[in-house]
């Protein structure tokens, strides 16, 4: 079954792993780029659902925990993260 995009997009990541997970879906790719114009670091989780050639990813915007007066030992800060939907060609799924 296809994700409702519109349901996934309210979900944080968690909750939309799960929900993909049981439709059908892999987590089969993710990919970090460090060459982001407004963060430090951008990262794309992506998960695919074969039967119905339907992929989709989240994506996270994220800035690394290095200002010494806010540096707890925490994890890097997320700034903007959502779901969206990848377009892809049949070929893609062969």
């Amino acid at each position: 079954m296809k994700a409702d995009m519109t349901k996934l997009k309210k979900m944080n990541y968690d909750e939309g792993e799960k929900y993909l997970m049981e439709l059908g879906y892999k987590n089969d790719d993710s990919a970090i780029d460090k060459d982001a114009p407004t963060c430090d670091y951008i990262v794309d989780y992506r998960f695919t659902n074969y039967e119905e050639k339907h992929r989709v990813e989240y994506t996270q915007f994220c800035n690394y925990n290095n200002d010494p007066a806010n540096d707890d030992g925490s994890k890097d800060y997320v700034i903007n993260e959502y779901w969206d939907e990848v377009e892809c060609d049949p070929e893609d799924f062969e």
